[in-house]
């Protein structure tokens, strides 16, 4: 993990795009192979490039938007080499298509999406141990700790399931929140509803 001084976690975050990226040019015959079925190249994109790119997962509830447009942009490629879903000659290259439709034909979730699913797993698990006492703490709720950092926007991993309980991750039609917010690099403050 790549930590700076602000928790922006851009270069932890350059260097996954970088591994992801180059393990898909390496594997490039793999993703526009004609021979495999798009199903088949998409389970091979999330078993070998999504696996990386999710690496860390914990910590990135709380990146900038611009970082997970990043993830999210990528994904997009990634996936459209695996549907050869682009922009075709018979409409003059200019029809574009829809992102829905992507991720519909994928059957996958939005790496935004599923990374907050990692996390809640994840969360989920880490409950059930109950004789590590340093492990079971970081889920003892301290509203007023979490209060606090919600205030100031840095936010320690260990909030995540206050804001995920009050609503603050996702909204009611499981669409991010958090990632849709703009954030300038000096102030991370997040301006959560009472």
């Amino acid at each position: 993990i790549n930590l700076d001084e602000r928790l922006h976690y851009k270069k932890h975050m350059d260097t996954l795009l970088k591994k992801a990226n180059s393990i898909f040019g390496r594997l490039k015959r793999l993703f526009y192979s004609r021979y495999l079925s798009s199903k088949v190249r998409v389970i091979c994109y999330q078993l070998l490039v999504r696996l990386q790119l999710t690496y860390c997962y914990s910590i990135w509830f709380n990146i900038s938007a611009s970082l997970m447009e990043r993830a999210r942009i990528f994904e997009r490629k990634c996936l459209r080499a695996c549907l050869i879903m682009n922009r075709s000659a018979e409409f003059d290259y200019i029809k574009h298509i829809s992102n829905q439709r992507l991720y519909n034909k994928a059957n996958i979730p939005r790496i935004d999406n599923f990374i907050i699913n990692l996390i809640r797993e994840h969360y989920r698990q880490e409950s059930l141990i109950t004789q590590n006492s340093l492990i079971f703490a970081t889920l003892y709720p301290n509203t007023m700790y979490y209060e606090n950092t919600i205030q100031n926007g840095f936010l320690p991993p260990e909030a995540f399931p206050y804001l995920d309980h009050k609503g603050y991750i996702q909204d009611c039609n499981n669409i991010p929140i958090i990632y849709h917010y703009p954030r300038r690099n000096n102030n991370k403050k997040l301006e959560y509803p009472p």
